[in-house]
C-alpha cells in the first residue's frame, strides 16, 4: 500500500512539475484516499488548485493539512495567502500573526502583516513590524519605509518620522520620494 501511494505521489508530482495540472489531480486525490496522512499530496494538490484559480478548493486542502498537523512547514503562510487572495484579510490575520510568533524575521509574511495592519488603520500594530523590517532588511524595503513613516505620522510621532526620513536621505541623497511625507 505504501509503495503504491508513493509511486502515485511521485507520478502526480512529475505531471505537476511538467504543468499537466488536470492530469495530476486524480493521482494526488488517489494518494489522499489511500493514506490521508501523506500531507505532501494535499499540499501539492492545493498548489495545483491555486494555479487553476480554484482558491476555495486550495484553501480546503490547506485547512485539512492544518487540522492534521498545524506545524506543517509554512502552512500558516499558505492559508493566509489564500485568504489574502480572497480578500478575507480578517481571516488571514491570525495565521500570519501566529507564523510571525514562530518566525519573527520572515520577510514576506512580515511585509504582508504590516500591510494589512496599515490598510486597517492599525498603525500602532504596523509600526513594530516596519521597524523590524527596516532593521533586518534595510535595503530591500524602500516602499515599506513610506508606510512606516506614514504610520508614525498617523500616531502623532512626527519627530520620529522626521528622524527616519533624515536618516534615509543621508543614506540615499538622490531619493526624492522622501519629500512626499514632509509636506
Amino acid at each position: 500500500m505504501l509503495f503504491r501511494s508513493l509511486f502515485q505521489l511521485n507520478y502526480a508530482y512529475f505531471l505537476h512539475r511538467n504543468n499537466k495540472l488536470d492530469e495530476c489531480i486524480p493521482f494526488y486525490k488517489r494518494v489522499i484516499e489511500i493514506d490521508d496522512r501523506m500531507l505532501e499530496a494535499r499540499f501539492n494538490l492545493a498548489d495545483v488548485y491555486g494555479k487553476k484559480g480554484m482558491h476555495e478548493q486550495r484553501l480546503a486542502e490547506y485547512m485539512a493539512i492544518y487540522k492534521t498537523k498545524p506545524d506543517f512547514p509554512r502552512i500558516k503562510v499558505a492559508i493566509a495567502s489564500v485568504y489574502v487572495k480572497l480578500n478575507k484579510l480578517d481571516k488571514a490575520l491570525p495565521f500570519l500573526e501566529d507564523h510571525i510568533k514562530d518566525r519573527p524575521d520572515d520577510r514576506r509574511p512580515l511585509k504582508t502583516l504590516a500591510s494589512i495592519y496599515f490598510n486597517a488603520k492599525r498603525y500602532q500594530d504596523a509600526i513594530p513590524l516596519y521597524e523590524r523590517l527596516l532593521e533586518k532588511y534595510p535595503k530591500s524595503i524602500k516602499e515599506e519605509r513610506s508606510f512606516y513613516v506614514q504610520s508614525l505620522l498617523n500616531t502623532n510621532q512626527a519627530p520620529k518620522a522626521m528622524k527616519v526620513l533624515q536618516s534615509h536621505l543621508k543614506q540615499n541623497p538622490t531619493d526624492n520620494r522622501s519629500e512626499e511625507h514632509t509636506s
